[in-house]
C-alpha cells in the first residue's frame, strides 16, 4: 500500500509492499514515527512527515544521505534509507529498544538506578562523542533534544534524527540566501538558530548543555533554550536538582551556554573529554576520520575534509565553518560550492604537511568536484596531482585509489590521458588488486569503447560478478550492447541484452530501458518503453523507490516519443506530462540536473502538441520551476535553461495570439543572454538567435517582412561561427526565405531555402534530426520553386521528398501519409508544367486516392484530371478547337496583366504552356509549334514584374526553341517572334545579374539571325544591344 500523510499506521499493516507495523512511537501534526519490521525481520524505526515542496524535500534528502554516510559509531543510531511516498518522506533509522532519553526523564528511569549521577554524566558523554563524531565528519545535527537521543536495551545513548524533515514552516529560510539556517525546537535552540544567524556545530554544543541541564533537573521548565544560561544559574544558586550536579559540571556548562558561539568550548571532543574525567573506566570511542571511507566513489563532505584538515593543523575548527558549502538545490550548484571548501581543506593540508594519503584523497574529491562542476581543465589538474602524490606508495588504500583516479582521469580527460594517466595502466594497477574486483570493471569499462574491444566489456561483467555488483555487470552488459549498436550490429546487441538476467525489476527496468532506447522502429520502442514503465511504476509509486524516479521519466520520456511518431496525439500528451512531472522530481528533489535537457525537451513537445492556449499554460509552469531553481543556484545557475523556457513560453503565447506578451519574453531571452557575454557558448548563440527570429516572425505577421529580414539576417550572424550547422540556422533560414518570399523577393528566397534543405540533410544522417524533417524541406522547396517558377528544381526537390515520405510510410508513419500525398500532388501538377501530362495524370490520381476525404481538394484535383485526360484523348480533328480555346485564355491572361494582375495571368499562361507542349509532341505542326513560342514569350513577360524570375526563364527558353523549330523548318514569317523571344530571355538574365549569359543569349542570337535571316540581322542587333543596355542601366 502507498502512505497517506499524516494518517495512523495500524499494527500489522504492511507499508510500502515490504514492511510490516508493529506499533506507533509518537506523532504530531504532520509527523509521526512508528515501529516496523522487514521481510527478514529486522526492526527499523520511521519517521514520516509531510514535505510537498521539492525544493525542501531536496533539502531534507541531501542531509539523510549525509547520515547515511556517517561510519559506524557506538553513539550514533545509523540511518538506513530513506523513501518518498508522494508528499510523504520516510527515514528508516536504526531502532533502540530502550525507548528515548526523553521518556526515561518523564518516567523517572533515568534516575532510578544506584548512582544516577554517573548515569548522567555517562550519557552526556556518550551524546558529546556522538556529536563529536558526527562533526569530525562535517555533520552538525542542529536539533539536539531529549527526543533525538535513544537508549539500547543497556542503556547506550544514540544520537539519532540527523536531518529531521521537518514540516514546510520549519524550512522557510531555505529559498532566501542558501545559508544553512535551522528551526529546531525552541526549548532546546541556541540563540543563533533562534535569531536566524548562520548556524554551526557550536549550535550543537548549546542544546547539548540544554539537554544536560534537563537531565540533571528532572525536567523542563523553560519554554525557551535561549534561556537556558539564566535556568543554570538559578538552578545552581537554589541547589534544586534532581540529582547533585558535579562543580566542574556546572562550569562546563556555563562554558557552552555563552552566547557568542566563539566562546564556547572549541569542540565537542573537548566537552567529552572534561567529561570523561568523571568516568573512570569508561571506554571512549574511536574519534571518526574523512579517511575512514572506501578511497573510491563519489566526493566525501567537504566540511569532513575542513575538520580533519583543521584538526591535524591544530586550528580552531570552529573558523572552518566560513568556507561551509552553503545550501544549495542542485548537484550542479553544490559542485561549486564544494570546490571552495575543498580548496581551503587542501590550503591548509599543504601548509602544514598533512599525510600524503590524505592529500591525495583530498585532490582526488577536489578533481571529482571540479568536473562535476563543469571546471574540467581543473578537475583533470587535480586528478593528475593526486596520481603524482600516489606514484610509489605501495599499500593497498593508496593502489585503489590511484587506479580509481586513473580511470576518472582517462575518462574525463581521454585526449590528455597519456601512458601515465591512460586506462591502460588503470587496468594494469587494478589487476594487482585481488579484493577490489569492482575497480577493475571501471578500468575495463573506461578503456572500452570500440567494437575491437568487446572483450574488456565481457572482463568487466566477469570483475563486477566477483565483486557481488549485480548493477554493475548489468551495466558492463549493457555496454556492450550499446558499443555494437553504434557500430551497426543490431542483432548482436539484441543477442547481448537477452542474455542479461537481473536480479529484480528495477535491474530489468534498466535493460527495457537500454531496449527502448536502442529500438530503430518507433512500434518497437514503444513496446520496450511500456515495460520501463509497468516496471518501474510500481517500484516508485508504491515501494517509494524515488531513486529510480529518473528511470521511469526517461522510460515515460521514450514512452511519449515513439506514441508522437506513430501519429497518436493525445496518448503522447499524456506521456510527456508523466515525463514532466517525474523528471521534475529527478532534478529538483533528487539533484539530477543531467537530465534537465530531457525535462525541458518533454516541455516543449507537450506545449507542442497541446492546443495553444493550454500550450501557454504548461510554457508558463516552465518558465516558473527554472525560475525558481535560478534563484535558490544564484545568477548564472540556470541562465541557459530560463532563457530557453522563456524563448518556449514567447512562441506558445504568439501561437495563442498574445504577440505583446511573446514580444516581451522574446526581449527576456536576450536580457539573459546579451551578445556580449555570449563567448564560445553555443547553446547562448543559439537561444540569442532564436530570440532574434521569433521577433522576426512577429515582424512579419505585422506586415513588415523587410525588418523580419533583418532580425532573421542578425540571428544568421550570431550563428556563424558554429563549427557545424545546427538546426537552428536551418529554421531561421526557413524564416529567412518565408519572408523574402513576402517581400517578393522569390529568387533569393528559393535559394535560402534551398541551403536550408542542404544543411538539414547532414544532421538527419547524423541522427540528430528525423527524416521526416527532411521530408518536409522538401516539400517547402518544391512549394517555393514551384511558386518561382523554377519547374525543373521543384520537380528534383519533389522527387527526392517523396522518397523520403515512401520509405517512412513503409515503416509505419501512418502520420505522414497526408503529407506525402499533397507532394505528390505538387509533383502531378509540375508534371504538366514541364509538358509531360502522362506522368501528371499518374500522379495527380495517386495523390487523389489519398486525398479524396478532403470535397475542397478532392474536387481540385478532379478538375485537373479531367483537363489533363481530355489532353491525352484529344484526336486530331479536335485540334482546332483546342488552339482556338487556349488563344482565348492567353488573351484573359493579357486582360488580366493589363489590370495589373500579372501574378494570375502568369498562372494562367504557365498551364497553357504547359499543354502546348504536350500538344506539340503528340501532334506537331506548326499550330502547336506557334501556341508554345507565343504562351512561352506571354509567359515570360507576365512573369518578370511579378519576379517570377524562373517562369519568365521557362517561358523564353520555350519560346526560343519552339520559334526555332518554325524558323528551321523555313518558315520565316517567325523570325521576329524567335527574335524577340531572345531580347525577353537576354533582358531577364540582365536583371537577375547574369551579364555573361545575357551576353551569350546576345551573341547565340546574332549567329543564327547571321545564318537564317541575314537582312534581319542590323535590325535585331541594334534592338537586342539597346535593350540590354536599358536593363543594366536600370537594374
Amino acid at each position: 500500500m502507498s502512505t497517506t500523510a499524516g494518517g495512523r499506521w495500524r499494527p500489522g499493516t504492511t507499508v510500502l509492499g515490504e514492511f510490516t507495523v508493529e506499533r506507533e512511537l509518537a506523532g504530531g501534526g504532520t509527523w509521526r514515527v512508528a515501529l516496523v519490521r522487514d521481510r527478514d525481520g529486522g526492526r527499523h524505526t520511521v519517521r514520516r512527515v509531510e514535505v510537498a515542496d521539492l525544493v525542501a524535500q531536496h533539502r531534507v534528502l541531501t542531509d539523510v544521505r549525509r547520515w547515511i554516510d556517517l561510519p559506524p559509531h557506538p553513539h550514533l543510531a545509523a540511518c538506513r534509507f530513506v523513501r518518498v511516498a508522494g508528499a510523504e518522506l520516510l527515514v528508516f533509522a536504526e531502532y533502540a529498544a530502550g525507548g528515548s532519553l526523553a521518556d526515561h526523564i518523564a518516567d523517572g528511569r533515568l534516575y532510578a538506578g544506584a548512582d544516577p549521577v554517573r548515569t548522567v554524566l555517562r550519557l552526556a558523554a556518550e551524546v558529546a562523542w556522538g556529536l563529536d563524531a558526527a562533526h569530525a565528519m562535517g555533520l552538525p545535527h542542529l536539533d539536539v533534544a531529549p527526543a533525538n537521543v535513544v537508549l539500547t536495551e543497556d542503556g547506550t545513548a544514540k544520537l539519532t534524527d540527523f536531518a529531521t524533515p521537518r514540516p514546510p514552516e520549519h524550512l522557510r529560510h531555505l529559498d532566501a540566501d542558501g545559508t544553512i539556517r535551522e528551526a529546531p525546537e525552541g526549548a532546546y535552540a541556541a540563540p543563533e538558530q533562534v535569531e536566524d544567524q548562520p548556524v554551526g556545530p557550536a549550535a550543537d554544543l548549546w542544546s547539548w548543555a540544554v539537554v544536560v541541564l534537563e537531565m540533571f533537573a528532572g525536567e523542563r521548565t523553560w519554554p525557551s533554550g535561549v534561556l537556558a544560561d539564566a535556568v543554570l544559574e538559578q538552578l545552581a544558586a537554589r541547589e534544586r536538582w534532581r540529582v547533585p550536579v558535579p562543580p566542574g559540571v556546572v562550569d562546563l556548562l556555563r562554558r557552552c551556554l555563552r552566547f557568542d558561539p566563539a566562546q564556547r568550548p572549541r569542540s565537542m571532543g573537548e566537552v567529552a573529554a572534561t567529561l570523561a574525567t568523571a568516568l573512570p573506566g569508561h571506554p571512549r570511542p574511536t574519534r571518526p576520520s574523512v579517511l575512514d571511507g572506501p578511497p573510491s566513489g563519489p566526493w566525501r563532505d567537504p566540511r569532513a575534509w575542513l575538520a580533519f584538515a583543521y584538526a591535524t593543523a591544530g586550528l580552531d575548527p570552529r573558523t572552518a565553518t566560513v568556507f561551509w558549502p552553503s545550501w544549495r538545490s542542485t548537484r550542479r550548484a553544490k559542485a561549486g560550492e564544494d570546490l571552495r571548501a575543498f580548496t581551503e581543506a587542501q590550503r591548509v593540508l599543504d601548509e602544514t604537511g598533512g599525510p600524503v594519503l590524505a592529500r591525495a584523497r583530498l585532490r582526488a574529491d577536489t578533481g571529482r568536484a571540479a568536473l562535476r562542476a563543469g571546471e574540467v581543465m581543473a578537475g583533470a589538474a587535480n586528478l593528475r596531482a593526486c596520481v603524482d602524490l600516489l606514484d610509489g606508495r605501495t599499500d593497498e588504500d593508496s593502489r585503489v585509489l590511484l587506479a580509481t583516479v586513473l580511470t576518472e582521469l582517462a575518462v574525463a580527460a581521454p585526449d590528455q590521458a597519456g601512458p601515465a594517466t591512460g586506462a591502460d595502466r588503470a587496468i594494469a594497477v587494478a589487476e594487482q588488486l585481488e579484493d577490489h574486483p569492482e575497480v577493475l570493471a571501471g578500468a575495463l569499462l573506461a578503456r572500452a569503447g570500440t567494437l575491437a574491444d568487446l572483450d574488456l566489456y565481457d572482463r568487466a561483467r566477469s570483475a563486477y560478478e566477483r565483486a557481488g555488483d549485480r548493477a554493475g555487470a548489468l551495466a558492463a552488459g549493457t555496454a556492450k550492447a550499446r558499443a555494437l549498436h553504434a557500430a551497426g550490429a543490431r542483432e548482436q546487441a539484441e543477442r547481448v541484452l537477452d542474455g542479461l538476467t537481473p536480479a529484480d525489476d528495477a535491474l530489468a527496468g534498466q535493460v527495457a530501458l537500454e531496449r527502448a532506447t536502442l529500438a530503430a522502429a518507433p512500434a518497437d520502442q514503444l513496446h520496450h518503453a511500456r515495460r520501463v514503465v509497468d516496471l518501474l511504476t510500481p517500484l516508485v509509486n508504491d515501494a517509494g523507490r524515488h531513486e529510480l524516479a529518473a528511470d521511469l521519466g526517461r522510460g515515460w520520456f521514450l514512452l511519449a516519443r515513439a506514441l508522437e511518431s506513430l501519429g497518436r496525439r493525445e496518448p503522447a500528451m499524456d506521456a510527456y506530462r508523466m515525463t514532466r512531472y517525474l523528471l521534475t522530481e529527478a532534478v529538483v528533489r533528487d539533484g539530477r540536473d543531467e537530465l534537465t535537457d530531457k525535462l525541458a525537451t518533454a516541455y516543449d513537445r507537450e506545449v507542442a502538441l497541446a492546443d495553444p492556449r493550454a500550450g501557454a499554460e504548461i510554457a508558463t509552469r516552465a518558465v516558473e520551476l527554472w525560475q525558481r531553481l535560478a534563484d535558490l543556484d544564484g545568477p548564472g545557475g540556470w541562465t541557459v535553461e530560463l532563457a530557453a523556457a522563456r524563448e518556449k513560453l514567447g512562441t506558445a503565447l504568439m501561437e495563442a495570439g498574445d504577440e505583446d506578451g511573446a514580444r516581451e519574453q522574446f526581449d527576456e531571452v536576450l536580457r539573459l543572454v546579451p551578445e556580449q557575454e555570449i563567448g564560445t557558448s553555443a547553446r547562448r548563440r543559439t537561444l540569442a538567435a532564436m530570440a532574434h527570429r521569433q521577433h522576426g516572425v512577429l515582424l512579419r505577421r505585422a506586415g513588415d517582412p523587410m525588418g523580419a529580414c533583418g532580425r532573421y539576417r542578425h540571428a544568421l550572424y550570431l550563428l556563424a561561427d558554429d563549427e557545424e550547422p545546427g538546426f537552428t540556422r536551418v529554421l531561421v533560414l526557413e524564416s529567412l526565405s518565408a519572408a523574402l518570399g513576402d517581400a517578393g523577393h522569390l529568387d533569393e528566397s528559393a535559394q535560402v531555402l534551398a541551403q536550408s534543405t542542404e544543411e538539414l540533410a547532414p544532421l538527419v544522417d547524423r541522427g540528430l534530426r528525423g527524416e521526416a524533417d527532411l521530408a518536409d524541406s522538401y516539400r517547402r522547396l518544391t512549394n517555393a520553386r514551384y511558386e518561382l517558377g523554377d519547374f525543373h528544381g521543384a520537380q528534383d526537390a519533389a522527387q527526392a521528398g517523396l522518397e523520403v515520405y515512401t520509405r517512412l510510410v513503409g515503416q509505419g508513419r501512418d502520420d505522414l501519409v497526408e503529407a506525402a500525398a499533397r507532394l505528390r500532388a505538387s509533383y502531378g501538377y509540375l508534371r504538366h508544367r514541364l509538358s509531360d501530362v502522362d506522368g501528371a495524370v499518374v500522379a495527380i490520381t495517386a495523390a487523389r486516392a489519398r486525398l479524396g476525404s478532403d470535397p475542397v481538394v478532392a474536387r481540385g484535383l478532379d478538375s485537373q484530371l479531367e483537363l489533363l485526360r481530355s489532353l491525352t484523348a484529344m484526336e486530331p480533328d479536335e485540334l482546332d478547337g483546342w488552339f482556338d480555346a487556349q488563344r482565348e485564355v492567353l488573351a484573359e491572361a493579357t486582360t488580366l496583366s493589363g489590370s495589373g494582375l500579372a501574378l494570375a495571368a502568369s498562372r494562367l499562361v504557365e498551364e497553357v504552356l504547359g499543354s502546348a507542349g504536350w500538344v506539340a509532341r503528340t501532334h506537331p505542326g506548326e499550330r502547336a509549334f506557334a501556341l508554345c513560342g507565343l504562351a512561352g514569350v506571354q509567359l515570360g513577360m507576365s512573369a518578370m514584374p511579378v519576379r517570377r524570375n524562373g517562369a519568365a526563364r521557362h517561358g523564353f527558353l520555350a519560346a526560343v526553341e519552339a520559334y526555332g523549330r518554325l524558323v528551321a523548318d523555313g518558315r520565316r514569317q517567325y523570325v521576329d517572334d524567335w527574335a524577340r523571344a531572345h531580347v525577353g530571355l537576354a533582358s531577364l538574365l540582365t536583371v537577375v545579374e547574369d551579364d555573361a549569359g545575357a551576353d551569350e543569349v546576345v551573341t547565340d542570337l546574332l549567329a543564327k539571325l547571321a545564318d537564317a535571316a541575314p537582312a534581319a540581322l542590323p535590325t535585331w542587333r541594334e534592338r537586342v544591344v539597346r535593350a540590354v543596355a536599358d536593363m543594366r542601366a536600370t537594374r
